[in-house]
């Protein structure tokens, strides 16, 4: 632990979130080794002592990414105490937990990087299945519970890709209308359902 006064230790998340910001900010473009190494004002040699090179450090980033935004979304949604709580802590998290503007540019890296394509349809198909979870404990019909889930994620990635700058109160009016659609199919029995 830093004691106090002296700087935070840079450790590999440091960098994956100084990744994030400048994705966000500037695009996939402008994510390079020196800009990163500015933003945490670090040398080379730290980028080095974290990371074997480049590619390494995407690969972490990705993976981080996809722990990061989707397994530890559903984690979060599971823990709710009913399964229409679940469908509202889901929406909660992703509004306000995704960063937005920098997967807007990792969508568009992926666009010329087959790698980067490869994790991101990952991480948009695990995302559909974690909704389909969640949506499937307050609707029966798996057939609508598929439709749904691949709104929803439709949503966020249209709004994603479309709005710039993103102004989040449009995102929770977004998710809020889907989740009133959600709700229409929704049972009594459904919303009374304990905890599974």
């Amino acid at each position: 632990m830093a004691s106090r006064g002296s700087p935070t230790p840079i450790t590999r998340e440091s960098y994956f979130r100084a990744a994030f910001e400048l994705l966000g900010e500037r695009g996939h473009g402008e994510l390079k080794l020196s800009g990163l190494c500015r933003r945490l004002a670090v040398t080379t040699g730290s980028f080095y002592h974290h990371f074997e090179g480049w590619t390494g450090f995407v690969t972490g980033l990705l993976s981080h990414w996809e722990a990061e935004q989707t397994e530890r979304i559903l984690h979060s949604s599971r823990a709710a105490p009913d399964p229409v709580a679940r469908v509202r802590r889901m929406k909660e998290l992703t509004a306000t937990t995704v960063p937005h503007a920098a997967e807007a540019a990792i969508r568009m890296w992926g666009g010329g990087d087959p790698r980067v394509r490869q994790v991101q349809d990952r991480i948009d198909e695990l995302r559909m299945a974690a909704l389909a979870e969640v949506l499937g404990g307050v609707i029966d019909d798996p057939v609508q519970v598929r439709r749904l889930a691949v709104l929803g994620i439709s949503i966020m990635i249209g709004w994603q890709q479309l709005r710039q700058p993103r102004e989040l109160s449009e995102l929770f009016e977004l998710f809020d209308e889907f989740e009133a659609t959600v709700l229409r199919y929704v049972s009594d029995d459904a919303r009374g359902r304990p905890a599974g």
